[in-house]
Order: C-alpha cells, then sequence, then structure tokens
C-alpha cells in the first residue's frame, strides 16, 4: 500500500519527460519495498527551477528530488537504512539524479488515520 508522491525539480534543458517515467518509478519502488503487484502508487509532479532555491543562492549541479513515502506501518526497524538508501538510488536512477540529491520523507503509519474509498486502512 506504500503511497509515494515525488516531487523533482526538471529544468527545460532536459527535454521532455518520458511518459513512462511514473510507471518506472512505481516498478522500482515495488521492487525495493517487495510489495505485490498493484500495491505501490505513485504520484509524480515536475517542479520548475524558478519554484526551487536553496538558501543563500546554494545549489547542485543536479536537481532535487522529493519523495514523500506513506507507508501502512512505519517502524525505523534494522532494515530501514538499506532499503531507505536503495530507494533512493532507484528513484535516482530513473530520474537520472544521483542518490545524494534525493531526500525521502516518510509520513506517519497509514493504519486507522488514512481512508481509500471511504475505508480506514486497518
Amino acid at each position: 500500500m506504500p503511497v509515494v508522491s515525488i516531487e523533482y525539480v526538471r529544468s527545460e534543458d532536459e527535454g521532455p519527460a518520458r511518459d513512462t517515467l511514473a510507471q518506472e518509478l512505481a516498478d522500482g519502488i515495488g521492487t525495493v519495498l517487495e510489495a505485490a503487484e498493484g500495491s505501490v502508487w505513485v504520484r509524480l509532479h515536475e517542479l520548475a527551477p524558478s519554484r526551487y532555491a536553496e538558501n543563500g543562492g546554494g545549489g547542485s549541479a543536479f536537481s532535487p528530488v522529493f519523495a514523500d513515502v506513506l507507508l501502512k506501518d512505519f517502524e525505523r526497524d534494522e532494515t530501514l537504512d538499506g532499503r531507505t538508501r536503495e530507494l533512493a538510488r532507484s528513484i535516482g536512477r530513473v530520474l537520472g539524479r544521483p542518490a545524494e540529491n534525493v531526500h525521502i520523507l516518510y509520513g506517519s503509519s497509514a493504519r486507522g488515520r488514512v481512508a481509500f474509498g471511504g475505508v480506514f486502512v486497518d
């Protein structure tokens, strides 16, 4: 049930985005999280460079990626660090960014507070 919202800064000189990006991301995330087919949902948003800044005018040669990940149950266990590194690598590979530029934010557990089709996740 992972729901992942990905926002990335995309400059015009990168050319048009592939129509398959969202699917590629969903497939890669599903592999990393060992999720059943049809259970990873990805929303992909492009952010114009004029809509992103870093204080002091600093920046990187690579534009950042922000991934918000909502899991049924979130628990920081011994496997989370490795899975998170692999998730950053997978997302970065698809979007042409180094893993260091992929920033992942985990939300609170969805159980009991998120409803799909009006039905709470239990």
